[in-house]
């Protein structure tokens, strides 16, 4: 499975690493690891990411202590890292997050921060979203996303429980075409009082949305509010239709409240022939990220996070979900001001902005044909921008800014590398190497797949 890659005269520094292509992938060998083969080395995998070569064993190895300064944006599906210091699953893997008051808490930021403070070193890593890079890929060359962990999905046009209105999900149940049952949903709304956030971000899904049914926002008696005004609007009677933009709004008119979708984004994107493309300008990808330069110089440590934050997804999605949103809702309470109980950030992270756990990361870097695949997301909206000259037209190097992809391939080829590894252990002639493979198998179970390679290694000898 495995082949050794030599090039000496591949090699050229990169602060603390070597820098190399294999099939068309970036990857950075450890600059002791080129040492001790004389020259660049990698091990390649069945994927063709290079899988670290950790060479002799060593018994003294430990995790380094790491002080990573973080920001995150004052949003609930961002803000969930706090229960990856809190919970330990960041000490595990020797880092200590810092930023905000107080140990392992990060600092709260606002999307205009981010890249500045990232450029400047206030932060080492960051939350952020993809909307709030694209419109200035130009001007990123030293942006890098490592995580993409979920992707905003609950836009919606909503109706009363109480009306005689037929969702397009009704009509579609009940025979017709996506063409006839759009258009008879959508065509309810003439003339009707909507009420909508007023903001301009909000207009294009619901143009969008209409104009599935031939109306445009001329067409309807638009009111435009706050997005907790047009929830008191709606419960009161007083709105016909309602589209906050919201998400904690979207889940007390949806859920609690029990309105109806006469159309929203995850029907569209499981039923809808066309358009596809015109689609992907409303899906956005929440993510994780820092510089190149960070990324370059601390490769192992963006790997031991990324490692942290699946584990910190697998608690918040496990058998312990409700314990882990109730011990996040006094946070993230705190840091936006909401009310929001641990039932509706379920319902948020579940039906509104859906994480994507480790092993679903495939879809979004590997399955061409899936609506939330990276090119069918960002390729469109690179097009279109260009078109309305907010970018230049020019070639973007997404494999670079998207480096969550590689991350994520490493990854999977070093878990793979741990399980290869640990089939070669025996007990019977590995003396006082067992503690090694009981670490491994520690690192192992917390996703930690760099180090539980690492120490599967020393297991063996």
């Amino acid at each position: 499975m495995f082949s050794l890659l030599l090039d000496v005269a591949d090699e050229r520094p990169l602060r603390e690493w070597g820098v190399r292509h294999v099939n068309d992938q970036r990857f950075f060998v450890n600059r002791r690891d080129v040492l001790r083969y004389g020259g660049v080395a990698a091990v390649v995998g069945a994927s063709g990411i290079p899988l670290r070569a950790f060479g002799a064993p060593d018994p003294k190895f430990e995790i380094p202590s790491v002080t990573l300064k973080w920001g995150s944006l004052p949003f609930t599906n961002h803000g969930w890292h706090i229960l990856a210091a809190r919970k330990g699953f960041l000490a595990d893997v020797g880092i200590t997050m810092e930023g905000g008051q107080g140990t392992n808490t990060p600092r709260i930021v606002n999307e205009r921060q981010v890249i500045p403070q990232l450029e400047n070193g206030e932060l080492d890593v960051s939350g952020h979203y993809f909307g709030g890079i694209v419109q200035a890929l130009d001007r990123l060359q030293n942006a890098r996303v490592f995580l993409a962990y979920g992707y905003a999905q609950g836009r919606s046009i909503l109706c009363s429980p109480s009306s005689s209105y037929k969702t397009t999900k009704e009509l579609l149940d009940e025979g017709l075409s996506w063409e006839e049952a759009t258009k008879q949903a959508i065509g309810q709304m003439r003339g009707k009082k909507f009420g909508l956030l007023n903001e301009p971000s909000a207009r294009p899904f619901s143009e969008f949305a209409l104009s599935l049914g031939g109306l445009t926002l001329d067409d309807l008696e638009v009111i435009p509010l706050e997005d907790p005004k047009t929830v008191q609007l709606a419960l009161g009677g007083q709105l016909d239709f309602a589209a906050p933009s919201g998400f904690v709004q979207i889940y007390q008119l949806g859920h609690q409240a029990g309105w109806k979708s006469i159309i929203d984004q995850p029907l569209m994107m499981s039923s809808m022939p066309t358009d596809r493309e015109r689609l992907s300008e409303f899906l956005n990808y929440d993510l994780v990220m820092c510089t190149a330069d960070y990324l370059n110089d601390n490769r192992d440590t963006i790997l031991r996070v990324s490692s942290a934050l699946y584990r910190t997804i697998d608690y918040m999605f496990g058998a312990q979900q409700m314990e882990a949103l109730s011990e996040y809702a006094p946070f993230i309470n705190s840091v936006n001001g909401s009310n929001i109980e641990p039932d509706a950030i379920k319902y948020i992270f579940e039906e509104l902005d859906p994480f994507i756990p480790f092993e679903a990361q495939q879809e979004i870097w590997e399955d061409a044909n899936s609506p939330i695949y990276y090119r069918n997301i960002v390729d469109p909206q690179i097009k279109k921008l260009i078109a309305e000259g907010v970018l230049p037209d020019q070639e973007y190097d997404l494999e670079s800014v998207f480096a969550a992809k590689g991350i994520w391939k490493e990854l999977q080829e070093l878990k793979i590398q741990t399980e290869e590894l640990k089939a070669k252990f025996d007990p019977a002639t590995t003396g006082d190497r067992k503690e090694f493979y009981e670490a491994a198998l520690r690192h192992y179970e917390r996703r930690n797949y760099l180090d539980s390679a690492r120490l599967m290694q020393n297991a063996i000898g």
